[in-house]
């Protein structure tokens, strides 16, 4: 039994240049801790909050690109299982 999957691929063109337009917004993003001076609880809570939004900012711009690079792999099978399904037919 053969299973067909049906890809539309000018729409999975057109998700993959935007995930590529977010990641080129997203690389101007900084994704540095800030530097806070002083003691004492807050400024501990703040700089361990500053760590975490930090590491989020970082995160999602890695999960933009794998979804990028992702999809792109998709667009590349299907370009290729199509080419060879036609190649079998001439």
């Amino acid at each position: 039994m053969k299973t067909e999957i049906k890809i539309n691929l000018e729409k999975l063109e057109g998700e993959i240049k935007k995930l590529r337009d977010l990641a080129e917004s997203c690389s101007g993003i900084d994704t540095a801790e800030k530097s806070v001076v002083g003691g004492g609880q807050s400024i501990n809570m703040v700089t361990a909050l500053d760590k975490e939004y930090a590491d989020l900012k970082q995160a999602l711009k890695q999960l933009i690109e794998n979804s990028a690079g992702f999809f792109e792999n998709i667009r590349n099978s299907a370009i290729s299982a199509d080419e060879e399904a036609a190649g079998k037919i001439r």
